[in-house]
């Protein structure tokens, strides 16, 4: 069975940062740990709506900025589908300085550029990534290349037409896999009828003068990307150390009426992290070198530009079945990989130098290889092909900050 394991770690600046995992507990094995994650202070922002004041327009760029919250900055584009939600009386949509708006988070700051939001305000559940706009049904990740899944987008895609005029679009999520379609329907309804009330509110608030310019009038769900419903069959029960999480997570699964055992765990002789073996998870997660069980070993190496990947065998290869044992050795190497950049969350570009195989046929099994460990999972991996110098192109979507930009 499956747990969830939710604790706070301080991040390079002495910050909480939020950490989760998730752990398959095995009676007569070790744990196999199928997850990592961390959350830096910034990021649980994301998809909290506040109400601003535009503080700067800039027209030659078709964006302005906003205050979101006191001292704190965001960058606001302004494309031809902008439709702000204004608190203060308006005769027209035309934004001015000084408009009072909804806007949502969408992205944390990152080194010398603003935080972004958006005025296309919604939600993020289990199923559905919902925001204010023109109708669209759009899928994520595998769900939308795959065409395994056409079938899910028809029926998934013909049974929210029915929201045809309610002026949000929605993209599914790849755990909406494990939830029926009268589940995702029902979590949409929720969802636009929430943010409407949402949106009434702050404007009676506003009228009645009752509200801080700027301020927050709804937290991001965070901890939303913690659970997936993939687990949903499997998972024993959710366990942190922290009571503030505690609470959190029974709102969470209140929230979204999930039947999910939440535990808190009170014994200060063993940290949580260590009664699972977390902590050397995460050492290996910063660490440069990756040791397989071959005795070969992975080399990680960051730039502006790229991730770059060296694979060494760590001992002499010779004998008649050279070209056997090297794809072997890929091949062990790859699984490893594909694991190390999901617990890194590396993204964008990452080059792997394999060692050097001399036929084809393993060159193009290793791909397919990849292609198979890759497709089932929620990763965002996409396995291009070799380079003329041997190099495998790798791309991920960037989904947060890397690991070894929190902690180190």
């Amino acid at each position: 069975m499956r747990r969830i394991i939710l604790t706070k770690i301080k991040d390079k600046n002495g910050k909480d940062a939020l950490f989760d995992a998730v752990v398959n507990v095995k009676k007569d094995s070790v744990n196999d740990i199928e997850k990592i994650a961390i959350t830096a202070t910034e990021e649980k922002e994301i998809g909290s709506i506040y109400a601003v004041r535009v503080r700067d327009c800039v027209p030659n760029i078709n964006a302005c900025f906003v205050e979101y919250l006191p001292g704190k900055n965001a960058f606001l584009p302004m494309p031809k589908d902008f439709t702000p939600v204004f608190l203060n009386p308006k005769q027209n949509d035309k934004i001015c300085c000084g408009d009072i708006i909804l806007v949502q988070k969408m992205k944390a700051k990152v080194k010398s550029k603003e935080a972004f939001v958006s005025t296309r305000i919604g939600s993020i559940g289990p199923a559905i990534f919902m925001q204010r706009g023109k109708f669209n049904v759009n899928f994520m990740g595998v769900l939308k290349e795959k065409k395994m899944y056409k079938k899910f987008r028809c029926d998934i895609s013909q049974r929210l037409k029915q929201f045809e005029n309610s002026g949000y679009a929605f993209v599914i999520r790849h755990s909406a896999l494990n939830m029926t379609p009268e589940e995702i329907v029902a979590e949409a309804k929720k969802d636009i009828k929430e943010t409407e009330a949402l949106i009434d509110e702050a404007k009676k608030r506003y009228a009645r003068g009752e509200m801080k310019i700027p301020s927050c009038i709804s937290e991001g769900q965070y901890l939303y990307k913690v659970w997936s419903s993939q687990y949903k069959d499997s998972l024993e029960c959710v366990i942190t150390d922290s009571p503030e999480l505690e609470n959190e997570a029974r709102e969470l699964f209140s929230k979204f009426n999930m039947n999910v055992d939440v535990r808190l765990y009170n014994d200060k002789r063993y940290s949580l992290t260590n009664l699972y073996g977390l902590d050397k998870c995460i050492e290996t997660a910063l660490s440069r070198k990756v040791y397989l069980k071959s005795g070969g070993y992975l080399v990680f190496d960051y730039t502006e530009a790229m991730t770059v990947i060296d694979v060494n065998s760590g001992k002499q290869i010779g004998g008649r079945d050279k070209e056997r044992v090297v794809f072997e050795l890929n091949k062990e190497a790859a699984l490893e990989i594909i694991k190390q950049v999901y617990f890194r969350n590396l993204s964008g570009i990452i080059i792997v130098d394999f060692i050097g195989m001399e036929d084809p046929k393993h060159k193009e099994e290793l791909i397919s290889f990849i292609k198979e460990k890759t497709e089932s999972a929620p990763l965002l991996l996409k396995c291009h092909d070799f380079t003329k110098l041997g190099l495998m192109e790798i791309t991920r979507q960037k989904i947060g900050r890397p690991i070894y930009e929190i902690l180190s």
